[in-house]
């Protein structure tokens, strides 16, 4: 098929792709049609009617103040554990209340605990922090007393070391390092 829609030769075909558009789409459009306009003529209802859909609208209403209920006090079950065993439990509610699944996934599972150890990752990163950092050339002599191989692994883990805090001090969520071959 060509963009121009002209016959280059004379053996090309001719093609003419149709796709009308399905019976359904017709329908659905003409019943939002017919449900705004009945919206609209929503005074003129009978009262039986219109009291069954003002009960409805306080149940939904209802439904959506209990859901933003259950959220905040999930949130203070947090707070309130999490500042009495000093940030080291960690329970949430409906841990899935708040996320973007299904409406029965997201009352499931009922709870999720979490006890952490009192000394946080964050904390072995700020008091490797605070030791002596050796200078290339240090390393190297180093390296060269004990073998290497120690020293390789201690280099690797000081630069990973290096980039977590380099990361959390500028923001950058990654960094590229490149690796010498020797």
């Amino acid at each position: 098929m060509h963009l121009e829609q002209i016959f280059v030769d004379g053996n090309d075909a001719y093609v003419w792709i149709y796709d009308p558009i399905p019976y359904y789409y017709w329908l659905a459009g003409g019943g939002v049609v017919l449900a705004v306009v009945a919206l609209c003529l929503f005074p003129l209802w009978p009262p039986v009617v219109r009291k069954g859909v003002y009960y409805l609208s306080i149940g939904a209403a209802g439904f959506l103040m209990f859901i933003f209920g259950l959220a905040v006090l999930r949130v203070l079950i947090f707070c309130l554990l999490w500042l009495v065993s000093m940030g080291r439990h960690h329970l949430w509610i409906f841990p899935n209340l708040t996320e973007d699944v299904g409406f029965f996934a997201s009352f499931w599972p009922l709870w999720k605990y979490e006890c952490r150890d009192k000394e946080s990752p964050s904390k072995k990163d700020k008091k490797n922090n605070g030791k002596k950092k050796l200078s290339d050339d240090e390393n190297e002599e180093k390296a060269e007393e004990s073998g290497g191989e120690d020293t390789q692994l201690d280099n690797i883990e000081d630069t990973e070391d290096k980039s977590e805090t380099e990361s959390e001090q500028t923001g950058k969520d990654f960094e590229m390092i490149e690796k010498d071959d020797e």
